[in-house]
């Protein structure tokens, strides 16, 4: 014959409630976020979503792929880093999370500027060959 306690303990478990994506973007990438040329820049953004969002990083609509680009996902965030960062980066880049209750987006906006010391370097350039042909031309007189 088997017993019966009765028990005055509550157990709780948490368990995950099922959630749509949500992308909470941070305030440094809100406006336009700017890199120097040849950086490795790192976009990582947060999000919450149960079951957990497949992750998609996309330019003109179209996934980012090839061993520039590298996405990542942890269990609260979505990275994309970009290696050695060119000019034809710049622009408007999408953040896109779906899962089986829901899809959110996000645009994140970087700008790659060139260094301050190719400019000078090109500067530099111009006013030598620019003096190089006025000494020429003196010489031509």
């Amino acid at each position: 014959m088997f017993k019966y306690h009765k028990c005055s303990e509550t157990i709780s478990l948490l368990m995950p409630v099922p959630a749509a994506p949500k992308i909470n973007v941070p305030p440094r990438f809100r406006e336009v976020s700017a890199y120097e040329k040849g950086e490795e820049v790192v976009i990582k953004i947060p999000f919450t979503g149960n079951p957990k969002p497949t992750v998609k990083w996309l330019r003109d609509n179209v996934e980012v792929t090839g061993h520039k680009y590298h996405v990542d996902v942890t269990e609260r965030h979505a990275l994309l880093t970009i290696r050695s960062a060119a000019n034809e980066d710049s622009g408007p880049w999408r953040l896109q999370l779906d899962n089986n209750l829901g899809t959110d987006s996000a645009i994140i906006k970087i700008q790659i500027n060139g260094t301050f010391h190719s400019v000078e370097k090109i500067y530099d350039g111009l006013v030598k060959n620019y003096c190089n042909y006025l000494l020429l031309y003196n010489k031509l007189l």
